[in-house]
């Protein structure tokens, strides 16, 4: 597990074990037709018109949600009960983007990553501007603060990659 600092903002760098990441380009072959573009700021299809939480709807998905779970559970060592709220599949094709956007109210957001070759991530805190690039790979998964405001740098191919909100529970 690796730690990136930003500003004294922290971004989580783990990984999972890809083995099972077909199962979400499998999901994506056969639903991707019903993927929409969403409103704002990017073009970026996304799985949200099908369900709001595909880590917690779509069962073949339940050993890839463990995974993630497992590794928050690790990071956060009992300090913070959490669920997943929602979750969903992005699809970024050739000269796709994402405008910066952050998770609030949310504890916390992630993502993790389903292709190789993947386009940057860019970190940053405003008003300062201060912003980190990070190329991830296949089977990385982040994890931020909620307010942290996030973008996707231009791709150069189709990028997959399931993001997803964390709860603070009591």
């Amino acid at each position: 597990m690796e730690e990136i600092i930003i500003k004294k903002v922290s971004v989580i760098k783990t990984k999972i074990n890809t083995e099972k990441l077909h199962l979400i380009e499998n999901y994506v072959n056969m639903f991707e037709d019903k993927f929409r573009k969403r409103s704002w700021g990017d073009n970026v299809k996304s799985s949200l018109s099908l369900c709001e939480n595909v880590l917690n709807d779509v069962v073949e998905l339940k050993d890839i949600k463990n995974q993630i779970e497992e590794q928050l559970e690790n990071f956060f060592q009992k300090n913070v009960s959490f669920s997943i709220k929602d979750s969903w599949i992005n699809l970024i094709d050739k000269f796709g983007y994402q405008e910066y956007h952050a998770h609030k109210p949310y504890f916390a957001s992630g993502t993790l990553y389903i292709t190789d070759l993947n386009s940057d991530i860019e970190f940053a805190t405003f008003p300062d501007h201060i912003a980190k690039s990070i190329t991830p790979e296949k089977g990385d998964l982040f994890f931020w603060p909620g307010d942290l405001f996030h973008r996707v740098l231009d791709s150069n191919k189709r990028r997959i990659s399931l993001s997803f909100n964390i709860h603070e529970t009591q």
